[in-house]
């Protein structure tokens, strides 16, 4: 293997890296070319040269929501590192690459608040706009004033209208568009507030999430104001009453885990895949075994079981690459 003519003016660019070691799973093959881009005008050439080359490209930040095929990625794998940041007033801008977590510490400490409901959410920047990410009932999108996408082979200003923001959804989810920096605007708010709530609410993830490596929730959860769900015969499947579905769909969702933890599907294995006894939507690798092929085939047998059972045609929040 050598590296394309294309890409040899990056520089820096290594051939047949494992991507375990890029992904919060521990799990993935390796990248046919791998290349570390620290600036949103590296991100631009990267992608540029990817495409002359005819190569698939894949941006990776800390990669907490993408399942890496056992064979790897058959292209470009771009390490977004853009972790650049200007906080003027209540107007943040920031790199893709930033971790949201350092984003949210770097606002408290300015005293300004609003994203605390990310706390404790892996991922960057980047990454949190394309699957508008979130918890409580909100999401990042919300944030949003203006995001800058290498979109359709140039650089584009894109509104949050523009990005169509969705439960767990943008138009990048469809477009091939990446993320190379952010406008949000936030609050001010005192500083002690806002690292005080972050703490509080990382404290509630802690207890609910499996500290083995992951990505995260697998499922989105279902939205009752467009799955329009038979709630009697729900219930009578899940052996459930009325009582207990209310009070788990108090905020218009209804949780994967709620109906494997129903079913009896925590704690099942397939391989070194496992789907968490304390979390029901996340598959854990307890012991850095597990396999794609493996992670793959649990996802699959969840769906088939909760389609049998329920009706519900779960949909992955995860994103899939080399597969």
């Amino acid at each position: 293997m050598s590296i394309p003519r294309e890409l040899q003016s990056l520089g820096r660019v290594v051939e047949g890296a494992s991507l375990k070691d890029h992904t919060t799973f521990k799990i993935g093959g390796p990248a046919r070319f791998l290349y570390r881009a620290d600036s949103a005008d590296a991100m631009v050439q990267a992608l540029q040269a990817a495409a002359r080359a005819e190569l698939p490209q894949l941006v990776l930040g800390e990669g907490s929501n993408v399942l890496i095929a056992d064979a790897g990625f058959p292209g470009l794998v771009i390490l977004d590192r853009n972790t650049a940041l200007d906080i003027d007033g209540t107007t943040v801008t920031c790199g893709g690459g930033l971790k949201t977590m350092e984003l949210l510490q770097r606002c408290a400490d300015r005293g300004l608040g609003g994203m605390e409901f990310m706390a404790g959410i892996p991922g960057t920047v980047g990454a949190a706009v394309r699957g508008n990410a979130g918890a409580w009932g909100k999401g990042f999108g919300e944030l949003c004033n203006q995001v800058t996408c290498f979109l359709g082979g140039a650089v584009a200003q894109l509104r949050p209208a523009d990005l169509q923001f969705a439960y767990r959804y943008s138009i990048l989810r469809q477009k091939p568009g990446i993320v190379l920096a952010v406008k949000i605007v936030l609050a001010k708010r005192p500083a002690e507030q806002v690292a005080r709530e972050a703490a509080d609410i990382v404290q509630k993830r802690n207890e609910r999430i499996p500290p083995d490596p992951s990505i995260g929730s697998i499922f989105k959860n279902i939205d009752l104001k467009t799955a329009h769900l038979d709630e009697a015969k729900l219930c009578q499947a899940l052996d459930a009453t009325a009582e207990e579905f209310h009070a788990k769909t108090k905020f218009g969702k209804l949780p994967v885990g709620f109906l494997t933890e129903r079913l009896g599907l925590r704690g099942m294995r397939i391989g070194g895949a496992q789907l968490s006894k304390q979390h029901g939507n996340i598959i854990i690798n307890p012991e850095c075994t597990a396999t794609a092929d493996e992670v793959a085939q649990l996802i699959a047998f969840i769906k088939t079981r909760i389609r049998n059972q329920t009706g519900i045609q779960l949909q992955e929040e995860i994103q899939y690459a080399g597969f």
